[in-house]
C-alpha cells in the first residue's frame, strides 16, 4: 500500500461510487460499487483544484464520467506577463522620443554688450508628437540664468520635424556687476523635457572678459592697472578712475571740436573699441581702427 502515485494527490471526493451501473440507468448492477474513475494530478502548488464530481445524467456506459477542473497559475502568469509585454511595448512606443545634436555650449570669450549665439537642434525620432518646454532646476524661479536667453523656451514637434534653438549670452548692465566681483561665471545648465519623456541637461560655459564697466568709481580708482588683467587692488587710490582721465584726456586733445560728440550715438563698432581699449590699457588708436573714421 502507498507505493505508487505518491507524487500525484487528489481532490476529496464528494460525488457517490460511479461504478458499476446497469447500463442505460442511474441502477448499480449486483457488483459492489466503488470509485473506479479517479482524476490525480502531480503535486504543484501552481495547481489548484476547483470541482471534482461525477455526471449521474450520463447513462451510456457502465461508468458514469468524473471530472474535474483546475486554476494553473502558470499559464495564468504566461499569459499576464504576455500581456504586460505588449503594454509595455505600446506604452514605450506612445512616448514621445527627441534626439539633441549636442548638450554643451561653450564661448570662447564673452565681452560686456556683445551677445554672442549658438544653436543646438531638437529632432522629434518617435511616433508620436514631441511638447518640449525648459523648466527651472529645483528651487529655482527662472530655467536659466539672467545672461542667458534662450529661444524659443517650449514648442511642439511633429514625427520628423526639427527645430533650431538658439542660446544667446548677453552680459548686460544688470548682469556685469556679477560678473566683475566673480560672484557669478558664466556657467549653467538649463533642462529641457518632453512631456511625458525624458530631460535634456544642456550645459553651458563661457570665459568672460572682465570690464571696468559695471564697476563702481570706488573700486576703480584702486585697480591701477587694466581691469582685464585683474589687478590687485592698490593700497593708495588715484585720484580719478584711470580709464574716466582717459577719454576726457583724449577728448580734450582730439575731439573738442568734433561736431555732435554728446548728442550723436557712436557707431557700435568704435564704441567696442574705446570699450577694450579701457580694459585692456591698449592705447586709442581712433582714426584707422577697424577702418572706421573718428570725426
Amino acid at each position: 500500500a502507498n507505493l505508487v502515485f505518491q507524487q500525484f494527490q487528489e481532490a476529496q471526493i464528494t460525488f457517490p461510487p460511479s461504478y458499476k451501473f446497469d447500463a442505460g440507468t442511474d441502477n448499480y448492477d449486483t457488483s459492489t460499487p466503488s470509485w473506479c474513475d479517479r482524476i490525480l494530478w502531480c503535486k504543484n502548488d501552481d495547481v489548484e483544484n476547483l470541482s471534482y464530481q461525477s455526471h449521474p445524467s450520463l447513462k451510456m456506459s457502465d461508468h458514469k464520467p468524473v471530472s474535474a477542473s483546475f486554476n494553473i497559475k502558470e499559464k495564468y502568469d504566461r499569459v499576464h506577463q504576455n500581456v504586460i509585454r505588449a503594454l509595455d511595448k505600446f506604452e514605450n512606443e506612445s512616448l514621445p522620443d527627441a534626439t539633441l545634436d549636442k548638450n554643451t555650449l561653450i564661448y570662447d570669450s564673452v565681452y560686456y554688450k556683445r551677445p554672442k549665439t549658438m544653436k543646438i537642434t531638437l529632432s522629434n525620432v518617435g511616433p508620436v508628437i514631441v511638447s518640449f518646454r525648459f523648466v527651472p532646476k529645483l528651487n529655482d524661479k527662472t530655467f536659466c540664468k539672467p545672461w542667458l536667453n534662450v529661444t524659443p523656451a517650449f514648442g511642439m514637434l511633429l514625427p520628423g520635424d526639427s527645430i533650431p534653438i538658439s542660446f544667446v549670452v548677453n552680459i548686460t548692465n544688470e548682469t556685469v556687476a556679477a560678473l566683475n566681483s566673480q560672484t557669478d561665471k558664466i556657467e549653467d545648465i538649463v533642462i529641457l523635457n518632453l512631456e511625458n519623456g525624458k530631460d535634456f541637461f544642456v550645459t553651458v560655459s563661457g570665459d568672460f572678459q572682465p570690464t571696468c564697466f559695471g564697476m563702481p568709481l570706488s573700486t576703480l580708482v584702486h585697480l591701477h592697472g587694466p581691469v582685464r588683467l585683474r589687478p590687485k587692488k592698490g593700497s593708495v587710490p588715484l585720484d580719478i578712475p584711470k580709464e574716466i582721465w582717459r577719454m576726457v584726456d583724449y577728448i580734450y586733445n582730439f575731439g573738442l571740436k568734433t561736431e555732435g560728440l554728446f548728442t550723436i550715438p557712436g557707431e557700435q563698432g568704435m564704441v567696442d573699441y574705446i570699450r577694450e581699449c579701457l580694459d585692456t590699457g591698449e592705447p586709442f588708436n581712433l582714426p584707422v581702427k577697424n577702418n572706421i573714421k573718428f570725426n
